[in-house]
């Protein structure tokens, strides 16, 4: 049984996005659509946001409505300078490197992985997802920052294969 999305979720992607480094993100649900899009007012210099919800949910603080209309460009893409297999994120949320603030990273450049190993971690409304290797290979470039929003299926590491093997 699937659970349809309330207000408090939508208040919860909104606070991750105000929290976040992205300025815009589209988001559908069932019948619920979001497009929040921060800008700067010039009197100000404070983030807005704009919001599409479906009939039944209200408008929450000053964030207004606009119509949800295709991307005009592709997302956030972080094309990687290095040879190796992609590994993409699977969700949109916050990466973290490491399992909590005082540990170490799950990997590092350079770092040979075998499959199966835990890469990173993606919260997403305060669930922590683990995401892992599909295959061995050395660690060859790591993309978002640390506890930085990340778009679904945004380029966040490259794997190589290990020559050495």
């Amino acid at each position: 049984m699937t659970r349809s999305m309330d207000q408090d979720d939508v208040v919860t992607i909104i606070e991750l996005f105000n929290r976040s480094v992205c300025r815009e993100l589209r988001f559908r649900d069932g019948e619920v659509q979001l497009a929040l899009r921060k800008a700067i007012k010039i009197d100000d210099k404070q983030p807005t946001v704009r919001t599409s919800l479906p009939s039944g949910l209200a408008p929450i603080g000053t964030a207004s409505a606009a119509p949800l209309a295709p991307p005009t460009t592709s997302p956030v893409s972080r094309a990687p300078s290095v040879p190796g297999t992609e590994i993409k994120s699977p969700m949109l949320g916050i990466f973290y490197r490491s399992p909590s603030p005082d540990a170490p990273p799950f990997v590092e450049v350079g770092q040979k992985i075998e499959a199966g190993a835990t890469l990173c971690i993606i919260e997403v409304m305060k669930v922590m997802n683990t995401v892992r290797a599909e295959r061995s290979g050395r660690i060859s470039a790591v993309y978002p920052e640390n506890a930085t929003m990340v778009e679904f299926n945004e380029t966040i590491m490259v794997i190589k294969e290990d020559a050495s093997e």
